[in-house]
């Protein structure tokens, strides 16, 4: 138990570095991070030695129905690729498959019992540390251009913190947010606010109009749920805030009303909808975009880091594992909205934002999920 407890805390210790912890990639088109083989290590031992002990929480069904449509989907795609494709496929499938195991691991209550620092702290610590990463970048580093090189887009004045990505750090920044609100009252109230007014600085500094509607989305869903309309009001005051006082030092990147990417996104949209069409029950395969044809994807993607899969989330899922996959995928979501009223409005925020970025399958989005999923559970304390 106390590797176990060491190697979750090397997890947390290690998520904020982002890109900066991937390794060099052992097969085009495969990307590894020190995160996935700790990640790995977490779940073999704690297979070993709690899986047996442990009830099946609410998402064991959900979760192991989607599994099994997102393998059914790689199936007949056996006969139309070949199997060096489908091998980098079923990579992403084995890595999804690790990362719901966390939904089990910290589903347990005597793991949690012994961890000091417990899950939402863990959370918080995470979600704060990429936040202070990237307000550095911001203030020292906020011309990152050089990396359009290494296939990053280039972005000029934009926190894009070690994830080197604006829109997956604005979500981050987000669930960090949400999960300083729903637990102000376990916290110093000047820790409390220095955290939110940082978090707050750095998700407007990101220039994420995805993270700004799914701030929105996440105040609305909490307005209703707790009847406080005053908690959307004053999310919408910080966004009309950002568009009318956010500095504009020069280039698309922070100019707001950009609309260049909407035409981008809608040809987006319907590749993923053309390539449906052709593979309606079981998709085309799961994490196989890369390798459609040109007419259902972009070529020019699989030189960049974004060649798997679709703008929007629950496109990807049609497309790749059809309709019995999204079938499956939608009872995932809507079983995880009934845990909580901190899942529900997380969710909400994370739907929202994976309309314009496949960010509900972005790994530290992921990770964040499976984890939150387990709070609230009665059987532990989560803070």
């Amino acid at each position: 138990m106390k590797v176990l407890t060491l190697l979750i805390y090397a997890l947390f210790l290690v998520l904020p570095f982002g890109q900066l912890e991937r390794l060099p990639q052992p097969y085009p088109g495969v990307n590894l991070y020190l995160h996935d083989l700790v990640i790995a290590a977490i779940v073999c031992l704690w297979s070993i030695t709690g899986l047996k002990k442990l009830k099946p929480p609410p998402l064991a069904r959900p979760l192991l129905w989607f599994t099994a449509a997102a393998l059914a989907s790689l199936l007949p795609a056996l006969f139309r690729h070949p199997p060096n494709q489908i091998l980098v496929g079923s990579l992403y499938l084995v890595r999804f498959v690790f990362y719901s195991c966390l939904y089990f691991v910290f589903s347990d209550p005597a793991l949690v019992k012994n961890l000091r620092l417990k899950p939402a702290n863990l959370l918080l610590v995470f979600g704060l540390s990429l936040v202070g990463l990237g307000l550095f970048q911001y203030l020292f580093f906020p011309d990152v251009r050089f990396l359009a090189a290494s296939g990053w887009d280039d972005h000029f004045y934009r926190v894009i913190s070690s994830l080197f990505d604006p829109n997956f750090t604005g979500l981050i920044y987000l669930f960090s947010l949400i999960l300083l609100f729903f637990h102000q009252k376990k916290l110093q109230p000047l820790v409390y606010s220095s955290a939110t007014a940082a978090v707050l600085i750095g998700l407007l500094l990101t220039y994420s109009r995805s993270s700004y509607l799914a701030l929105l989305a996440a105040a609305a869903v909490y307005s209703i749920i707790k009847r406080k309309s005053r908690v959307f009001l004053v999310a919408a005051s910080c966004v009309l805030l950002a568009f009318l006082l956010l500095p504009r030092p020069g280039g698309e990147g922070v100019n707001l009303l950009r609309t260049f990417s909407i035409g981008q996104r809608l040809t987006n949209y319907r590749q993923g909808l053309t390539l449906w069409r052709q593979h309606p029950v079981l998709g085309a395969g799961f994490n196989l975009v890369r390798y459609q044809p040109a007419a259902v994807t972009d070529p020019g993607k699989d030189l960049s880091h974004a060649a798997a899969g679709y703008d929007a989330s629950l496109i990807f899922v049609l497309a790749t594992t059809g309709l019995i996959g999204l079938a499956a995928y939608l009872n995932l979501l809507v079983k995880a909205c009934s845990l909580s009223p901190l899942a529900q409005v997380s969710l909400a925020a994370a739907l929202t934002h994976s309309l314009f970025t496949n960010s509900l399958f972005y790994p530290w989005v992921m990770i964040w999920l499976f984890c939150l999923f387990t709070f609230k559970n009665p059987l532990h304390n989560n803070l």
